[in-house]
């Protein structure tokens, strides 16, 4: 199965009824873990769904965050030989 991450930026939501959820950790980085986590659950669970997850503080985490995704989102790249894969 392959499927596609995209990272995107949405001007404003729109007008129609969402489900809203949130993580709350001890940690900012437990915090993103869960979300993270979430997020890729209900992808594999649902390839057409779309998901979006906020993060308050972006721009002063953002390698930190990178790295969390990558790990979480698409964990074949962990495995050895895979480093250099796409996150297809």
């Amino acid at each position: 199965m392959t499927s596609v991450v995209e990272i995107g930026r949405c001007d404003t939501l729109p007008a129609e009824p969402k489900r809203v959820e949130r993580a709350s950790a001890s940690r900012s980085r437990d915090e993103l873990a869960l979300a993270l986590t979430w997020a890729r659950q209900h992808v594999l669970s649902n390839p057409d769904v779309v998901v979006a997850v906020a993060i308050d503080d972006l721009a002063q985490r953002r390698h930190e965050i990178a790295a969390i995704a990558d790990d979480i989102l698409c964990p074949h790249r962990q495995w050895p030989g895979n480093e250099g894969e796409s996150q297809t």
